[in-house]
This record gives C-alpha cells, structure tokens and sequence, in this order.
C-alpha cells in the first residue's frame, strides 16, 4: 500500500451487485480478488443495500448510521443468507474415450442428486461423474473474517471508504438525519461535517502568502501563493503550475520596485516596528508550531481526520483505471459471464467475406 492516501475507485468496485449477500459472492462468483482485503467493506455494502427492503427504511438506514457512527456495527448478522444451508462450485464433466452420458426423454443429459447433495450424471456404462462439491467449508471459513464490531475508522488505512461512506451519507434522505440527529450528536462521531476552515488550519503552511515574504528577498524562496490551501486542492494541476510561475516573475518585479521606497533595513522582528515591513517570521512560526495544530485537529475529528488526509493527497495520487471488468456468476445452474452493472457479456458474431471490404 502507497505511503500517500490514494484515489483507487476501490470502493464503487468493491459496492457491486453481483449477489446481494458476501456467502452467495464467494460461492457463485469468480470475482474473489476483494476478499482477503475488503470482505468486512462488502458485507458493509450488501447491510446498506438490503435497508430499501426492510417494512420501515427510514428508521432502518437511521440505525444503520448509528451503528456505523458508534463503532459497533455487526457485519455478520447480514453476511449470510439465513435460507442457505449448502454452498456447492461446479466441476468440469470429463468423460473418456468412448464414454456417453445417459440422456433423459428430451435428450439432455440425465441428472440427479446423490446423498451428500452432489448433483451427478451417469454414463451410457454406469460410472457416475459428479458435477459439483460441496464449498461450504470455504465459504463459511471466509465468512468468519467479517467482524461482529466494526468501526471504519481503524479500518480505513487509506481513507477513500471513509470518503465514499460519509459522501452516500450527506446525500441520503433529509428524514433519515432527523431521526439520526434524534440518536446522538452527530457532530462527535465520525459523520460529523468537516468544514474547509479546519483544511485551511492543517495546510495552511503549504501556501505561503507573499505577505509573509520580505520585500527585499526578490527570487521568494518558498514560492508565494496567490491562493490558499483550500483552493489549492480544487486546481489541475497544469492551472496550478501557471498561476504560480507567474506568481513568481510579478512577486519579483513588484519587490523589486518597492524596495525603492523602503528606508529601513528593519527585519519586523518587532511588532508595528516600520512600515513596509512584512511579518516574514509567522511563516517561520507556522511551520514550527503545524505539527502540534495537527495533533489537536487528529484528536478533534477522530476517524475523520483520515478524510482530511485523503482529500489533500487524492488529486497526485489517482491511481484509478478504467478497465471492462468481466465476471463469472452461476445463475439457475447455468454460468454466465456478465459485467458489473450485470449485463450479460455475449460474443458479437459477424458473416466475413469479401464483399464488405468492396
């Protein structure tokens, strides 16, 4: 995992709707790679999809966040379908040389159920070929990874599901926060809002201002900013590398011409000293002191001080990569291919002759 929080897209990957609960995604898909890193973040995501259903869904997705909020929510209670008993995977039929399978009155293949609950076909001489094994020691090996008491926060390393989590919460439905706001003060758990004025505070020192600079040091060494930190974050970067070379060049030209009219040499190491003298040293005290602002800003928003984090490093660090993903799920029996969105992934067959290049 990179040292910089980065922007993978991991958590709309990892927000499918493959199957609707973690059991049925480890026994009927291919799609595995997410579980020995994200298994708790998916079954989160198949708890939050099953609200719309519940008779009340207001109060269920209320509680939802409640329990997200409060670090106690249980994962495991909606990680397995409580109707499934048996997970069986398919195997490939291999018949030998010579070998037919028994056909049934409509010519298929003629298939049963032996007593383990395997399903077996049978040749033309007796040899019965199993089409599945039983999985159910693998799922449910896999299920017991999901926690009983899970708290985003810790989990979290990088910080883009806490990200992804608190952006579905600001865009649910106002009633929900009503009831919400009636269960705990949202404002001391991780929902809370994060204003851009505490992203100010923490970063503030990244952009120093020309104000900070002293008039006679014309090639601003740091580089000043005509912007802030909060405005930092919302450039591309091209636009940023612009504006401040030319920040730079009228900085030095302006300083340049102001020195013509300073009469002191005075370093504004005292308070209302001289005019013309810039107070060079906050920035000098800005820097010192950041580490201890940061430390109490960590303490005050707690689990979603790892937003803060993300949001400033996301942008140089986008790591996300638009690929068509193509997934393997069992459906009545059958195994199809199907994209994300479940669309069924079909071979497009075209007649080839001559003509078409006439």
């Amino acid at each position: 995992m990179s040292a910089i929080p980065s922007k993978t897209g991991v958590p709309d990957i990892v927000n499918n709707k493959l199957t609707n609960t973690v059991d049925f995604h480890i026994a009927s898909t291919n799609f595995n790679s997410i579980l020995k890193s994200y298994i708790n973040f998916l079954a989160l995501s198949k708890y939050y999809d099953s609200l719309k259903y519940e008779p009340d869904p207001i109060t269920a997705e209320a509680t939802f966040w409640e329990e997200l909020a409060n670090s106690n929510i249980n994962l495991q209670t909606f990680a397995k379908n409580p109707k499934a008993t048996k997970y069986l995977s398919r195997l490939e039929i291999n018949l030998n040389d010579g070998e037919f399978l028994k056909l049934n009155e409509t010519g298929d293949p003629l298939i049963y159920v032996n007593a383990t609950g395997n399903l077996i076909a049978e040749t033309t001489e007796g040899r019965e070929i199993p089409l599945t094994k039983d999985d159910s020691e693998k799922v449910n090996t896999q299920l017991e990874e999901i926690k009983t008491s899970f708290d985003i926060g810790n989990e979290d390393l990088n910080g883009e599901f806490i990200a992804w989590w608190l952006d579905k919460y600001r865009k649910c439905h106002s009633k929900v926060k009503e009831v919400l706001q009636e269960k705990l003060n949202i404002e001391d758990t991780i929902l809370q809002e994060v204003s851009e004025s505490v992203g100010f505070i923490s970063y503030q020192y990244l952009t120093p201002q020309g104000r900070y600079m002293h008039y006679a040091d014309e090639d601003s060494d740091p580089t000043p900013f005509p912007f802030n930190s909060i405005i930092d974050d919302k450039l591309e970067l091209d636009t940023r590398k612009n504006i401040l070379g030319l920040s730079r060049r009228t900085e030095a030209i302006f300083k340049r011409n102001i020195q013509q009219v300073i009469t002191t040499p005075h370093l504004g190491d005292v308070p209302h000293g001289e005019n013309l003298v810039t107070d060079h040293f906050y920035y000098k005290r800005l820097k010192e002191n950041q580490p201890e602002i940061n430390e109490i800003v960590a303490v005050t928003l707690g689990g979603a001080y790892k937003l803060l984090i993300w949001l400033t490093t996301n942008k140089v660090s986008n790591k996300q990569k638009t690929v068509p993903g193509v997934f393997e799920l069992v459906v009545e029996n059958s195994k199809e291919e199907v994209d994300l969105l479940l669309n069924k992934i079909e071979t497009l067959k075209r007649p080839f002759n001559m003509s078409i290049l006439s």
